[in-house]
């Protein structure tokens, strides 16, 4: 992850400034929360924090993780990719505020890792350093609402399927972080599975599922015809599909924040097989999409002719 972190900033100094060099910025920060929370984690393995210590440099660790390297590269990647998901255009101005928000978010972010990492000392001083944390999330949590409320705009314009999950995944993602700057501002520890539901099911699997569906189609088909009948078949019974997930989601998260119970456990088997029926059936889709289509044969490029002899050219 540090060679990758230096390669991305060699290759950024290298290059000419363009619209979208705050993307590779955007992964940079991303890798370097990925190597901050590599550190904690190292911490917390050996043994060399325990007590109050290790709960707080565990929650840091968390945060850093997720939140950094996760949420700043989805963030960072959603600006453009987002809309090319979609088949839209990027709102005008979109690209500019993601340049400020993304500076902005990984600012937050480490303003929120200090304060989880102080909340070890415990008394007054602990208490100060979990609403520090807290106002850092929150500075993070308006930048992730700068950026991925452009992107949710633009798929309400998009017809594509792939729209449904995606935009979904990006309120999942506002809904969890907005939920940690008051989980984090409290000391809610015990919602924390809640808020890990929301980000590892409802953005990272919603997100990468229609990247997924983008993406079969352009990798197998063969030409724009067969592009556009692949996604036609991948589209079938997809806002369906989108609102199972989601439904079987939102009965996982309220069980989790409202505590098991028969009831409760009833409810989370019934959101878990909503949400596994929604994913087999769009496996199962682009499986199909791929079998039914003709497998792309490499072909060597025609040699350049060659001159007879006595030929002036």
């Amino acid at each position: 992850m540090l060679w990758l972190y230096l390669d991305l900033r060699r290759l950024r100094r290298a290059s000419l400034t363009g619209r979208f060099a705050f993307v590779v910025r955007g992964y940079e920060r991303a890798c370097g929360a990925f190597l901050h929370g590599a550190v904690l984690g190292a911490l917390l393995g050996v043994g060399l924090v325990s007590g109050p210590w290790y709960a707080a440099v565990r929650l840091a660790h968390l945060h850093t993780n997720v939140l950094g390297w996760g949420g700043l590269t989805l963030l960072a990647t959603v600006v453009f990719f987002g809309p090319t998901i979609l088949r839209t255009r990027i709102e005008p101005g979109a690209d500019r505020t993601a340049t400020v928000a993304l500076r902005w978010g990984a600012v937050g972010l480490t303003v929120a890792t200090a304060g989880l990492v102080l909340t070890g000392t415990g008394g007054a001083v602990g208490t100060a350093a979990r609403l520090l944390a807290g106002a850092g999330v929150a500075t993070y949590a308006a930048a992730a609402t700068a950026i991925c409320l452009p992107v949710v705009r633009a798929g309400r314009r998009a017809g594509e399927v792939h729209a449904h999950p995606l935009r979904a995944g990006l309120v999942w993602f506002l809904v969890g972080v907005w939920a940690d700057v008051a989980l984090v501002a409290t000391g809610s520890w015990r919602l924390l599975d809640a808020v890990g539901a929301a980000f590892v099911v409802g953005v990272l699997a919603q997100v990468i599922l229609a990247a997924l569906g983008h993406l079969v189609p352009m990798v197998v088909g063969r030409g724009p015809a067969r592009r556009a009948a692949l996604r036609q078949r991948l589209s079938v019974a997809g806002r369906s599909r989108a609102t199972a997930f989601n439904v079987g989601l939102a009965l996982v998260v309220a069980v989790a924040v409202a505590g098991a119970g028969s009831p409760g456990a009833l409810a989370a088997r019934g959101g878990w097989f909503l949400i596994t029926a929604a994913v087999v059936a769009q496996l199962l889709l682009m499986a199909s999409a791929v079998a039914r289509s003709p497998a792309r044969r490499w072909r060597a490029p025609p040699a350049p002719d060659q001159p007879t002899p006595g030929d002036s050219t």
